[in-house]
């Protein structure tokens, strides 16, 4: 065995605690590495084996996009605050190199992400009890079987419009027999979820991102900022995923130098 065949950069993911958060919940489907300097802050690499067996570069950025997306979907569920160290933007890849040749590889990107993000040589391997020693490691296992949990990763990884958080409510809303119930459990008024919906249905009250062109339905008199929509939202998966998962997020804990919340993961 060679080890990783393939590396990235990342942009987007730069706060120092990003280490400690993939370190403490590892994958056998994704890794981090990072590399330290004496002046500067450090560089974070992204790589997988599930690129291995890839030979086109096209493929190697379609599958690691799809890779990342999942990683990213759990991250974001690691805060509940925007103004926290992990509520950072959408990480992306850039210099992809091919650690077994030793150089760079041309930086070509394919039109959308790979539909299928793992190999079966990797799913074949035993899975250690490590890899499901936190909440993310869990989750990110769970994709690998249970459809919901991987739809539901992906789409937390994309930018979190109006329109991507009314998926990520759609996706819900077709695995949960109890939908009135899972608001309940996560402690969200029919109220706070109509406005949700109708500001994200309506142009008047959100434009262009909108899920609909202009009507005649007038916009609420107070849409809800998209802030509070990421919350609505990022609330409504975190309960999905524990009562039909298992999954056990802590309660967040302040960080005085965040200004906001995040869950000690």
């Amino acid at each position: 065995m060679k080890g990783y065949h393939y590396r990235f950069a990342i942009r987007g993911y730069s706060h120092p605690l990003l280490y400690d958060l993939s370190a403490r919940n590892p994958s056998p489907d994704l890794a981090f590495m990072n590399e330290e300097y004496d002046s500067g802050a450090p560089q974070f690499f992204f790589t997988s084996a599930h690129l291995n067996e890839l030979s086109e570069p096209a493929q190697v950025w379609g599958r690691a996009r799809q890779l990342l997306d999942m990683f990213h979907g759990i991250y974001v569920l690691a805060s509940l605050s925007p103004n926290s160290p992990f509520g950072s933007a959408r990480p992306v890849l850039h210099n992809l190199y091919d650690l077994w040749a030793d150089k760079g590889l041309d930086s070509e990107t394919p039109d959308e992400p790979s539909k299928q993000p793992y190999t079966a040589a990797v799913l074949a391997e035993p899975v250690h009890p490590v890899y499901s020693s936190g909440p993310m490691s869990q989750a990110l296992l769970l994709a690998r079987t249970e459809h919901d949990v991987l739809t539901l990763l992906i789409q937390l990884g994309q930018e979190l419009d109006l329109r991507t958080l009314y998926a990520i409510v759609d996706t819900l809303r077709h695995y949960e027999s109890d939908f009135d119930g899972l608001l309940q459990k996560a402690g969200i008024s029919n109220a706070k979820y109509k406005l949700f919906t109708r500001t994200a249905d309506n142009f008047g009250a959100s434009g262009l991102l909108a899920r609909h062109g202009p009507s005649n339905n007038q916009p609420p008199a107070n849409p809800m900022p998209l802030p509070e929509a990421q919350y609505l939202v990022k609330l409504l998966s975190r309960q999905y995923l524990t009562d039909h998962h298992g999954i056990q997020f802590p309660d967040p804990i302040v960080y005085e130098d965040a200004d906001g919340m995040l869950e000690d993961f």
